[in-house]
């Protein structure tokens, strides 16, 4: 998606949410938009660990895997430990079990 295409979508997401109508819509709307925010920041050069973290895929963390262990990637992406191992959690990746290839 180019920067264009981003901040078209950014501000559909914007009028979205102004026009929700409940609490459970507009948060999932504001996520959806710190999520568009933070892939045009990661272009740009200028995203913050936390939005590297809140793009950061299943995929890309088995990728790492087989290279870094927890602690380097955790590192090369500006996060604590605990911060990857709380995103390992919330995808069913935990410690013990081995990263599918």
């Amino acid at each position: 998606m180019n920067r264009k295409e981003l901040r078209e979508k950014q501000w559909e997401v914007i009028t979205d949410i102004e026009k929700s109508k409940t609490f459970a819509d507009r948060k999932k709307l504001i996520e959806k938009l710190e999520t568009l925010e933070a892939r045009g920041d990661k272009a740009k050069g200028i995203a913050t660990p936390t939005q590297l973290l809140a793009i950061f895929t299943v995929t890309e963390y088995r990728q790492l895997s087989k290279k870094l262990t927890d602690t380097e990637i955790a590192e090369d992406m500006g996060i604590s430990r605990s911060a990857l191992i709380e995103f390992k959690r919330k995808n069913g990746l935990s410690k013990r079990q081995k990263v599918a290839t």
